[in-house]
């Protein structure tokens, strides 16, 4: 068994695009959660860092010849350099067509307060307890899980009106 571990993602922009030829967009630029260590070799913690995820309605080929079978996806490193000022992850990953169609519209729609991604990425390697994804040994991650949580806040109750006026 390839040891895994999760990747947490909080969502700063969705984009859904919509093209005669490639069809329906769909995809998140997001931070890795900072209160969960993940370790890239080489660079050190990866909280903090910006990902972008592109989302693939039904199953898809990525098409990387050393990719384990039934990865739903992967995960690159860019360093910064002249095409990007700052290093990011960059990859996609193919969803259920039930999942993507309620994502969609849960996304278009705004019908959420916050939303957090969890990903199930391996192989990792570990330094000490925290998951380490060592380049080295793997250009990519690959992705065997996705979970998208889009929360709902409890709208506050309203209480009895407040009187106002001396009788009333």
């Amino acid at each position: 068994m390839i040891p895994s571990s999760f990747m947490n993602l909080e969502p700063i922009t969705w984009r859904q695009t919509l093209h005669t030829k490639r069809g329906a967009g769909f995809s998140v630029n997001a931070r890795i959660a900072e209160n969960y260590d993940f370790i890239i070799s080489g660079v050190g913690d990866a909280g903090g860092m910006r990902t972008d995820l592109m989302f693939v309605r039904g199953a898809y080929d990525w098409q990387i010849p050393e990719g384990p079978s039934g990865s739903l996806g992967f995960l690159a490193y860019h360093p910064a350099d002249q095409h990007s000022d700052v290093s990011f992850i960059g990859g996609g990953c193919s969803i259920r067509e039930d999942i993507y169609d309620d994502a969609w519209h849960r996304v278009r729609s705004s019908a959420y307060d916050a939303c957090a991604i969890s990903l199930e990425v391996a192989p990792i390697d570990y330094d000490g307890e925290d998951p380490m994804w060592d380049r080295q040994k793997n250009e990519f991650l690959y992705i065997r899980e996705v979970e998208l949580a889009f929360i709902r806040k409890e709208k506050p109750k309203e209480g009895p009106s407040a009187k106002r006026g001396l009788f009333g």
